[in-house]
């Protein structure tokens, strides 16, 4: 975990972004629009409370649908 208590480090922010963009496209949400804001306020909580690694903020912050969705593939 790169972050301080200060901010985020740019490879915190590549990693955010990166789920970001992936949570973006599975859910069909345009980045500026109000569900794509609250997507990017909860993964910066998770991360800042310890979920920090890839796999991790992307399992976390999926909507259950889409989980529910994957266990029945």
């Amino acid at each position: 975990m790169n972050s301080c208590a200060s901010g985020l480090y740019p490879t915190d922010l590549e990693v955010l972004k990166r789920v970001f963009d992936q949570l973006c496209a599975e859910s069909s949400c345009l980045p500026g629009s109000p569900a794509a804001e609250a997507m990017a306020i909860r993964l910066i909580a998770l991360f800042q409370g310890g979920c920090t690694r890839e796999d991790e903020l992307l399992a976390t912050a999926r909507p259950s649908s889409h989980l529910r969705q994957a266990a029945s593939a």
